[in-house]
């Protein structure tokens, strides 16, 4: 880019300078990359906290009858002998989001100028990606002995 040492930039550079700056790609200088460093921390404290609260949930349950298990849970999904004469009760829930869809358009542009005319064509291609429904079932597993009563439990995905 061209100085302009002393003088005004012409309007037309200063607005493709502006959107330059503003759209800046991830990890460039001057881009969004600055508050990134930070994110896998973010992220990896938060799951540790999320997982912590769930054992605190789940470790609640032991020593409680099922009937309590049930009567604020609902019915489990699932029920199996233990095969030592308790039961296993689980419940399951299916854990899903959609990513939206997104256009990406590329424009490829030509100008001529001849003295005072100008002249030009431009073409547009667009790639269209649909949206993306992501998903998971989370698990929850509370091991019940002979006289009804939770003694262990295990869960699988927040």
């Amino acid at each position: 880019m061209e100085a302009y040492v002393g003088r005004k930039r012409p309007a037309a550079t200063l607005a493709l300078y502006t959107f330059a700056q503003n759209n800046s790609p991830v990890g460039s200088p001057g881009g969004p990359m600055r508050a990134r460093p930070l994110l896998p921390l973010f992220v990896l404290f938060l799951t540790g906290c999320l997982a912590g609260r769930m054992n605190s949930i789940m470790q609640s349950w032991e020593g409680h009858h099922f009937s309590e298990l049930i009567m604020r849970w609902g019915p489990p999904q699932a029920v199996y002998d233990d095969g030592q004469g308790g039961r296993i009760l689980v419940y399951t829930q299916v854990r899903q989001w959609t990513a939206p869809g997104q256009v990406t358009t590329t424009t490829t542009a030509t100008a001529t100028i001849y003295d005072n005319m100008i002249w030009g064509q431009a073409q547009s291609f667009s790639q269209y990606t649909p949206p993306q429904t992501y998903g998971y079932t989370a698990w929850r597993m509370f091991s019940i002995d002979s006289r009804g009563i939770v003694y262990r439990w295990s869960w699988r995905g927040l």
